[in-house]
């Protein structure tokens, strides 16, 4: 039996005004809850049972976590934090609570995987986690736990790591999981800096033992991030991870935004699209490769004579190469300009719009409007607007990105 914990208990005041009224982990991304990215993940190694950590607006968090993890065929529970508990303070009332009946017969050396709700991967690293979890218990003293780590260029927003490489000191690694990755000894936790120590992060995944879990104080704030971690990387038992593919923390506007289009981009490699030659139509303003929930290009008259080419003499007019994810329920001017976003479901994009760069949710309706590096929150309604990096909100609310 494997267990995860989720800690999704944060207000996501970073990400306001798009969090006021849905908790962050459900917030869409790529048109998909957030919490579903990981959720997968989870099941595609064997995870059977997901203990969420939860505060903030809770019905609705449970009810989409209830309708994902049934996807999934996963046992979905819910640890109520009455007051403000800390990251490692949740993670112990879980186990002392919902999760005591399923742990309290489970050896100390027990995994448990911990993961912050707002982290995006193209290739999460749990069964990396797992695989080196079980080797390094077998052939090395009692691990503590291991934290995923990646590499960034400006460390100072996040817990930074001190470390050096065991790769050297271990057995021959033949599990296809671990080839090619470097695990270390965790000599250092420092939460957010204020000078340089290293460019290696911790990413907000761990893999923990449930006896370090049970060694976290009870009743009382403790941040992992702050006290635990620092703690347990004293004894060298706490190791540390690289990561491997795109990552990112998505907890405020423009890294949302930026890894949004980045994760587009990579998920769905943009082609060129030309008109062909045997059209009698005119050429199209709406130039976009189509990766819809159902893998169906839009019925529109705009794109019924686009074709992928292969060489630039294969098409009399050329489309500039881009990617487009889309719910197929949307529907878009053919005299509109779409380059590099994400449309939700039920999205009118009307005539003469410039949009680029943007992640637009369900519901929203632009009319005339040149948008680029925005985000627009579900529902809105606009027209004749021009913004470039701003999230837009209800209509009203309206932030600046940096």
């Amino acid at each position: 039996m494997l267990i995860a914990i989720i800690l999704a208990g944060g207000y996501g005041e970073r990400l306001l005004p798009l969090t006021k009224k849905e908790p962050k982990p459900i917030i869409p991304f790529c048109n998909r809850p957030m919490m579903e990215y990981q959720i997968e993940a989870l099941s595609s190694i064997g995870i059977s049972i997901v203990a969420f950590c939860v505060s903030y607006l809770p019905k609705l968090l449970e009810k989409e976590a209830r309708r994902i993890c049934k996807k999934y065929k996963i046992v979905p529970l819910f640890s109520y934090e009455k007051s403000p508990l800390g990251t490692a303070g949740a993670i112990r009332q879980c186990i002392d609570g919902v999760l005591h009946s399923y742990t309290s017969s489970l050896s100390k050396n027990t995994p448990i995987f911990v993961l912050n709700s707002d982290i995006i991967c193209t290739s999460y690293p749990f069964q990396s986690l797992l695989d080196y979890y079980q080797m390094l218990s077998k052939h090395m003293q009692p691990v503590s736990g291991i934290i995923s780590v990646t590499q960034v260029d400006d460390p100072s927003a996040f817990g930074v790591v001190e470390s050096h490489s065991l790769v050297d000191s271990l057995p021959r690694i033949s599990e296809p999981s671990l080839v090619g990755s470097d695990i270390s000894r965790v000599n250092g936790f420092h939460e957010k800096p204020q000078v340089f120590i290293s460019n290696l992060i911790n990413a907000g995944m761990y893999v923990l033992s449930l006896g370090t879990i049970l060694s976290i104080p009870s009743s009382r704030i403790v941040s992992l991030e702050r006290e635990s971690f620092p703690s347990w990387c004293k004894d060298g038992s706490l190791l540390c991870l690289t990561g491997q593919g795109l990552w990112g923390d998505v907890g405020k506007p423009e890294s949302y935004l930026k890894m949004s289009i980045d994760y587009l981009k990579q998920s769905f490699p943009p082609q060129k699209l030309f008109l062909d030659s045997s059209s009698s139509s005119s050429s199209p303003r709406l130039s976009m490769e189509i990766h819809g929930d159902k893998t169906t290009a839009l019925s529109l008259p705009s794109l019924s004579s686009l074709k992928p080419i292969s060489s630039p003499g294969d098409a009399d007019c050329f489309a500039s190469a881009t990617s487009l994810l889309y719910d197929d329920s949307i529907d878009v001017s053919a005299s509109s300009t779409i380059k590099h976003c994400i449309i939700g479901s039920n999205v009118v994009i009307g005539d003469g719009c410039d949009v680029e760069r943007c992640v637009i949710m369900e519901r929203v309706v632009l009319h005339g409007c040149h948008l680029v590096d925005c985000i627009i929150g579900k529902g809105v309604t606009l027209e004749g607007r021009k913004y470039t990096k701003k999230m837009i909100v209800d209509g009203e609310e309206i932030t600046s990105i940096r």
